[in-house]
């Protein structure tokens, strides 16, 4: 039976961007069609249909974010005002554009839908094994390959990350 070969695509690209794409190949150990094409799928993945209100969600509130550090010339994960300022106008933005919101009537979250931050978490700090969330694919988190880009990318952006593996390091020594 004749092995049928996928389409191959020509794409021009300025110097610059070839130059990001082999940046990004190199750090994640693929080649420059593996890393394009990955970042194809996860392209599309961001612009599929079903998914369009997630990522207007996304994309106005990275807008806040860009627009509050701005304003304070601060990063939020470096500084309480703007941390503060974006978490307060992160509500503000589901409340204006999601279900009417009224303080009488709040129905109870269900607790597994209230633990998934705390599963997002876990994940990214590396956590999983110890809290016993499921593993990236089994059903909880099915987009192994942005977990993975985040995890890698945790540690030099965190400090609460970095705070909180000291904590637990701390803890870890003082039970022994």
């Amino acid at each position: 039976m004749a092995r049928t070969l996928p389409d191959v695509i020509p794409i021009r690209l300025d110097k610059d961007l070839q130059a990001k794409l082999k940046r990004q190949a190199d750090k994640n150990g693929r080649t420059r069609s593996d890393e394009m094409r990955q970042g194809l799928k996860h392209w599309v993945r961001l612009h599929q249909k079903p998914q369009q209100h997630v990522h207007l969600l996304a994309a106005l509130i990275t807008l806040l974010i860009t627009r509050i550090e701005r304003k304070t010339n601060k990063r939020w994960l470096d500084d309480l005002v703007t941390a503060r300022a974006i978490r307060e106008q992160i509500v503000f933005l589901i409340e204006h554009f999601g279900p009417p919101f009224n303080t009488n009537e709040q129905p109870d979250v269900p607790a597994d839908v209230a633990s998934t931050a705390s599963q997002l978490i876990a994940v990214l700090e590396g956590l999983r094994p110890i809290l016993g969330v499921p593993a990236v694919g089994e059903g909880v988190f099915a987009d192994q390959e942005i977990l993975n880009w985040m995890i890698r990318d945790l540690d030099a952006v965190s400090a609460g990350f970095t705070r909180n593996q000291a904590w637990i390091r701390s803890r870890t020594k003082k039970g022994k």
